[in-house]
This record gives structure tokens, C-alpha cells and sequence, in this order.
């Protein structure tokens, strides 16, 4: 089609009325402003409409659509389109004050162990000017420029007093060419550092690095994270651990830390606030002796007397039975290892690694394990410290000498009138690999009523709990914690409690006799809440042990925390006496988590660390704490012979709680004496067909009750000796009664294996 010279016109005239209806505009924004007379200033051209690309002419002959590096002024821009339509726009940078943001700390607020209370900010031509800066007010700062790609820090100080913490800061300035500015921030609260305790100490050898402490480091009240230094005869000596993953450093979570590699000395240990990153490296600035605000804490590693050397190793299972330690076998915890001569003992950590100082000479090393064996030399392992300082390191490589074996422990607290009484239940796998599902089953004596347990049982039936658990790997150990009333009657003062336990798993297993336990605990009126009692094997006295009917000793230790503030740290010491022998030590119940060591000649320690045991003031039930063992007398053992043992408990930094001795005397049960205990007596125990009773006064009446109070058997006496047909009882735990001529009752628990 052919259009007329007025049709193509009018085509033309409504294109050329198109583009004014889109024609291209612009203006300018600001980026960042232009502060005092410095080219910090950064700005921008923003074009609409027209057709795209767009170009730019700036007054300062700059073509790109930004601007940079600008001091104050005023700038033009023309934007032309594709179709060559133009737009310019004008704006003005006004001269703005500088305004710079502080936080965070470092140094003391008195400035009395450290500089003086500072904040710390970023400091950049953008920020703050030229350094140095005048501040206005009794406020000083500095400027401090870190290494390449580094922040430069604007620290702000007073040598006046700090305003509360909270309080919103304004600080005008200016920088030395006399540009004005603030700086905000708020003041932020003193260091809160966090409570530090040495747990242990250990003596090095002479010369060497052999000396060992425990640390206990708490969470700051603060949560942030600090540096703990060492510092040996006024020298920097590192850190006492390095961490750098956040969250999980010193101050933000309870940590436990072990140095043995320390020479004897005089250490301080130092905290001090940690910079978080960006400003990691401003610790390089500042990382010299009291250059922060710091808290201390003290501790000596004593020197041996004499010249020693250090024997140290790890104890794991051989899978492939070629005696060489590798990366992926598993290590033994807990093992209780036999030097000789001197009757050393040493005992693994966690993962199975022991070291002991030991003075020069000739040794042997063994293993008192009853289920594992080191099958390289398969026997005492010779080794010789011939010079001070030497260290020798002895591996031992075990075999397993059964398949599985599961065993069960059980304590309790005491047992009062109207309180709480705790029993823990501690089952510990002794052995290599997987048990298959766990049960446990726990019968209280029927006088007391349930509260709780932890975990919470899978079945309550009557005055028996169950518990089916998940399996327990090599080595594995569970807790578990019942909660029981006692009812306020002051009446069953004297009563004896008696609960039993037994655990079963899903393997086989070889050995069930150490599968069940009977405990027992008289109900008590006023006591002493830290002791230490001791009970046989055959549970038939508490003064006597009965050398032809008792194999072991369970110690209890029992503590509370009577003071007026929570009991951050606990340790007990236990220095056993030459009756007892430190080979047969084994771990049972305990209230809390706690780290175990047995080392030297019999020295027992239970540290207790981060246990923050409440004060009986605030939470008399939590204030309560515990740890059982088992031992076995030394052989011989000759009659008459006293064991005593005691405790000494810490409860942090005060002076230790020694407990009242706890006494045996070694006896033949066939003994006669005018104690009641050892009046009367029951043979053998535990029993399989008959069980004989000897009493010092004459019976009436024998009552045997099962654990849920049922009567499973009654016989009359009328005499001082009898024997009781006990076959036609099932395997498990039982309370035997008399009832005597004279109208006294005498109770005790006795178990029956078939």
C-alpha cells in the first residue's frame, strides 16, 4: 500500500510524540558522603527512559556512571541515549561529620592488672579522619593499623571513671586537621572472667617434662571467650590448650584441660580476654605479659626427690594379634596396671593412655585385668629406667580372655525419715564389642515409695523398675539414678533397707555371677553427711571382715555441700592403706560424672570437676554426692589385722573435709566375740542348697521375705544354730528375719545362686 504525502506525515509526527513521551531523565544519588574536606565522597548518575545504552559527561570529565574519591562540591552529569536525547541533573556534596561506632573490650576498668578500659572500633579515612584524634571530654584514643589487609582499630580510653555499663556514649572530636566528629558506643560490662581451678598436681623428674596438672576452667558469666597463658618463673611458657573453633573456647564452655609435659616450677596461669575476628590479629599487638586485663591463678609442680624417669604407654586391644599399636584398635580405659617392686600402680585414661614417674632402676610391668590379657610377653613386662629424666614408653597389647562380660554395681545415698534416698545403678560392659540390647531390673525395699529415675524406668510394677537400654559398646558404662521416699516416720530409724538389681543383655555371656547385686542401708537419724563406709562381700557385719566368707570390700564416699555457694569443683583423695591391694580396684557407682586416677602407691583420686553442687541451703536434695569402689585385703590376710581407710574431700579452694575412719578388723566368722554382728552369722553366702545360721541368742522364729515383701518362708527354732533348706528358691536376693527369745529382731539381706 502506497501512502499519501499527509498519511506519512502524520506517521512521523506520532513517532516524534512517542519518543517525547519517553524521553530520558536523570539524577544523582549520593553513595557515600563527603566528610570535611577529604575525597571520601562517592556518587552516582541514575538515568530513566530513552532508549538504552546511555553514556555519561560529568564536569569533572569522568564518562562512567559513577564517581569516586570526591571531596565537597557541586557535580553535573548530561546522559545522552542511543537516540541522542539528553538529560543532565546538578548535586551538591555538603561536608559531613564523621561518625564512628566502638564496642567490646579490652583492659580493666581500674586499670590496676592491666591498661586502661578500653572499646574498640574500626578506623578508616571514612570514620574517624586523620589520625591523631582530639576528643572532647576526659576521653583519649588511639589508632592502631594492623598488617596488610588489616583494619586499622580506633581504641578509646579514660583516665577518668567509666560511666555505668549500659550507658550510651557520645564523643565528639576532631582529627588533626581539625575535622569534626563522633564517636557512639555504649559501655559495656568489666570482664567477667571465668573461674579457674588446678584439680591435681603431679611431680616432674628432675630435668624432664614429666610433670602433670589438672586444670578446671568454668564458663565466664559473660560467655566470652579467653585466652588462659602459662607463665613458669616469671616466662611466657604458651597456652595451656590452643582452641580456635567459636563457641567452644575457654570462657564459652566448661573445659577440662590435662598437662603432663610440664618441668617442675612455679606456674601462674593467666587469663585474658580474647579478640574475636575481624580483630584476631590485634592479639599480636598486645599479646605480651599484662598487656590485657587478666585474672591468675597459681600452681607449683614439684621436683622427685630422687632421680626418676617416666614410663608411660597405652594399653589396647591387639585385633590383629601382631603387638603393634594401630590407629583403629580400640584402647582400654580404667586398667589398672601392677609396677614392681615398690607397688606402683598406674591407670589408664579414657582413651586407654597411662604415664608415672618412677625412681631409677629395674621395673616390671602387668595387668591385674581378669578378663584381658597381654598375649606378646604373657606376663610381667621388664623395663629399666637407668638415668634421670629418661622416658620409656611400654605398650601393652590384650587379648580378650572371655567373650562378653557385663557387671552390676549399686549404691545409695543415705537414708533419712522424710527425705530422699538415691540409689545409682552403674553397669559396666568389661569387655570387647556390642552387648545386644541392655536389661536392667531394680526391686526397692517395699518401705519406700518411687519419685523418679534417670533415664525413667520402661515399666513400674509395684516396688520393681525395668529398664530396656540400648547396647553398651567395649568398654561401655551406663548410670542409672532412682529417686525413692523415705516416709517421715522417725520409728524406722535402725530399719534396714534392702534393694537388689540384676542386669541381662542380649549376647551370651559367659559369666552371670557378677550379673546381680544386693544393697543394703540402715535408716539413719542425724549424720554426718561426709563419710566414708565400708561393707563386705557377705554383707554379715560392718565391723568384721570375714576372712573365710568375703572376697571384697565396696567403699562408699558420701559428700554434701553444707556451705553457702554452689560447690563448682569437688576432688577426693583416698590414700589407700597397705591392707588393701590397688591391683583389684574397681570403679562402681557415682552420683556426678567424675575423672578417676590411681597412681603412685595406692593414691586414689575422684575429681569431680564442673559439678556445681548446690549449697543444702538452697537444693538440699542436689546438694548430696557419692563415689563407690570395690577392692580386695592384700593376701594373707591375718586375723586381727585393721583395715582403716579414709577420705579427703575438697570442696574447691577450701581446707579438705577428712572423713571419720573407716574400720574392719580381719576375722574368721566361726569367731566368737560380744559384738552382735559377729553374733550372728550365715554361711555360706551366697548360698545354693542350705543356709546355715548362727546366732549368739536363742531364735524363735526365721522368716525369709522376698525383695517385694512377700513371706516365702517361716520356720520355728527354738534354738541358736539351724540350717535351711534354700533349693527350692529361685536364684536372686532375699531378706532372712529372726525373731528371738530375748524380743529382738535381727535382719539381714543374703542372696541365693543355683
Amino acid at each position: 500500500m502506497t501512502l499519501t504525502m499527509s498519511e506519512r506525515y502524520a506517521v512521523l509526527l506520532l513517532a516524534a510524540l512517542s519518543l517525547n513521551a519517553s524521553a530520558v531523565t536523570v539524577s544523582i544519588q549520593m553513595y557515600i558522603p563527603a566528610h570535611c574536606s577529604y575525597p571520601t565522597g562517592s556518587i552516582y548518575a541514575q538515568p530513566q527512559g530513552g532508549t538504552e545504552p546511555y553514556t555519561y559527561s560529568w564536569n569533572t570529565g569522568s564518562t562512567e556512571a559513577w564517581l569516586y574519591d570526591l571531596v565537597a562540591g557541586t557535580y553535573s552529569v548530561t546522559v545522552t541515549d542511543a537516540n541522542f536525547d539528553q538529560a543532565t541533573a546538578e548535586f551538591t556534596l555538603t561536608p559531613w561529620p564523621f561518625e564512628a561506632y566502638v564496642e567490646g573490650m579490652v583492659g580493666c576498668p581500674d586499670g590496676a592488672s592491666g591498661p586502661p578500659f578500653r572499646l574498640i572500633g574500626q578506623s578508616d579515612l571514612w570514620t574517624t579522619g586523620v589520625p591523631p584524634l582530639t576528643l572532647q571530654g576526659n576521653y583519649v584514643s588511639d589508632v592502631i593499623t594492623g598488617g596488610p589487609g588489616a583494619l586499622a582499630a580506633l581504641y578509646v580510653t579514660t583516665f577518668d571513671t567509666w560511666p555505668a555499663p549500659g550507658t550510651p556514649l557520645s564523643i565528639p572530636f576532631t582529627d588533626v586537621n581539625g575535622c569534626p566528629g563522633t564517636i557512639f558506643g555504649t559501655v559495656p560490662d568489666a570482664p567477667a572472667f571465668p573461674e579457674m581451678q588446678v584439680l591435681s598436681v603431679d611431680a616432674a623428674c628432675a630435668g624432664g617434662n614429666s610433670g602433670s596438672a589438672l586444670v578446671q576452667v568454668d564458663e565466664a558469666p559473660n560467655d566470652d571467650p579467653y585466652y588462659i597463658r602459662l607463665v613458669r618463673e616469671g616466662s611466657p611458657y604458651g597456652y595451656l590448650a590452643n582452641q580456635y573453633t567459636n563457641g567452644q573456647m575457654y570462657g564459652q564452655v566448661p573445659y577440662s584441660t590435662l598437662r603432663q609435659d610440664l618441668p617442675s616450677g612455679a606456674f601462674t596461669l593467666v587469663t585474658q580476654p580474647r579478640f574475636e575476628d575481624p580483630w584476631e590479629w590485634l592479639g599480636t599487638y598486645f599479646n605480651v605479659i599484662e598487656s590485657y586485663c587478666t585474672d591468675t591463678a597459681w600452681f607449683t609442680i614439684p621436683e622427685m626427690p630422687a632421680p626418676c624417669g617416666t614410663l608411660r604407654g597405652i594399653v589396647h586391644m591387639d585385633d590383629n594379634q601382631d603387638c603393634v599399636l594401630a590407629g583403629q584398635e580400640t584402647r582400654v580405659p580404667n586398667e589398672v596396671l601392677l609396677i614392681e617392686p615398690g607397688g606402683y600402680t598406674a591407670m589408664t585414661n579414657s582413651i586407654g593412655y597411662y604415664q608415672i614417674n618412677l625412681p631409677t632402676g629395674s621395673y616390671t610391668i602387668d595387668q591385674a585385668s581378669a578378663v584381658l590379657d597381654e598375649h606378646c610377653v604373657g606376663g610381667a613386662i621388664p623395663f629399666n629406667l637407668g638415668s634421670n629424666g629418661q622416658e620409656v614408653t611400654q605398650n601393652l597389647a590384650d587379648t580378650a580372655l572371655i567373650p562378653r562380660d557385663v557387671e552390676l554395681f549399686l549404691g545409695s545415698s543415705a537414708a533419712r525419715p522424710g527425705f530422699n534416698h538415691e540409689l545409682f545403678l552403674h553397669i559396666h560392659h568389661q569387655t570387647l564389642g556390642g552387648t545386644g540390647t541392655v536389661t536392667v531390673s531394680c526391686t526397692f525395699d517395699p518401705a519406700l515409695s518411687y519419685t523418679s529415675a534417670s533415664p525413667a524406668p520402661s515399666n513400674v510394677n509395684g516396688n520393681t523398675l525395668t529398664w530396656t537400654l540400648a547396647q553398651l559398646t567395649s568398654f561401655g558404662h551406663r548410670h542409672i539414678s532412682v529417686n525413692l521416699q523415705v516416709p517421715a516416720n522417725p520409728a524406722l530409724i535402725g530399719t534396714i533397707l534392702q534393694h537388689s538389681a540384676t542386669v541381662s543383655i542380649a549376647q551370651p555371656e559367659t559369666d552371670l555371677t557378677n550379673n546381680n547385686a544386693v544393697h543394703t542401708r540402715t535408716v539413719t537419724g542425724s549424720y554426718d553427711p561426709n563419710d566414708k563406709v565400708a561393707r563386705t562381700s557377705s554383707g554379715s557385719s560392718d565391723a568384721y571382715y570375714f576372712i573365710d566368707q568375703d572376697e571384697w570390700i565396696d567403699y562408699t564416699i558420701r559428700f554434701q555441700n553444707t556451705g553457702t555457694d554452689t560447690a563448682f569443683n569437688v576432688v577426693i583423695t583416698d590414700t589407700l592403706p597397705p591392707t588393701l591391694d590397688p591391683a583389684t580396684f574397681e570403679l562402681g557407682p557415682r552420683s556426678h560424672s567424675c575423672i578417676t586416677q590411681l597412681g603412685g602407691q595406692g593414691v586414689l583420686r575422684f575429681i569431680f570437676n564442673n559439678i556445681q553442687l548446690p549449697d543444702s541451703n538452697v537444693n538440699e536434695p542436689a546438694s548430696h554426692g557419692l563415689v563407690q569402689f570395690r577392692i580386695r585385703p592384700r593376701s594373707p590376710l591375718v586375723p586381727g589385722t585393721l583395715i582403716e581407710n579414709i577420705a579427703n574431700i575438697y570442696f574447691d579452694f577450701n581446707p579438705p573435709v577428712i572423713t571419720e575412719p573407716s574400720v574392719l578388723v580381719a576375722e574368721f566368722s566361726t569367731g566368737i566375740t560380744a559384738d552382735a554382728a559377729l553374733e550372728f552369722v550365715l554361711a555360706p553366702v551366697p548360698a545354693s542348697d542350705q543356709l546355715r545360721i548362727v546366732s549368739g541368742t536363742m531364735i524363735d522364729l526365721v522368716t525369709i521375705l522376698a525383695m517385694d515383701g512377700r513371706s516365702i518362708a517361716r520356720q520355728r527354732v527354738s534354738s541358736t544354730t539351724t540350717t535351711l533348706d534354700v533349693s527350692g528358691l529361685n536364684s536372686g536376693a532375699y531378706l532372712l528375719i529372726t525373731n528371738n527369745a530375748d524380743g529382738s529382731m535381727y535382719r539381714t539381706p543374703f542372696t541365693i545362686v543355683h
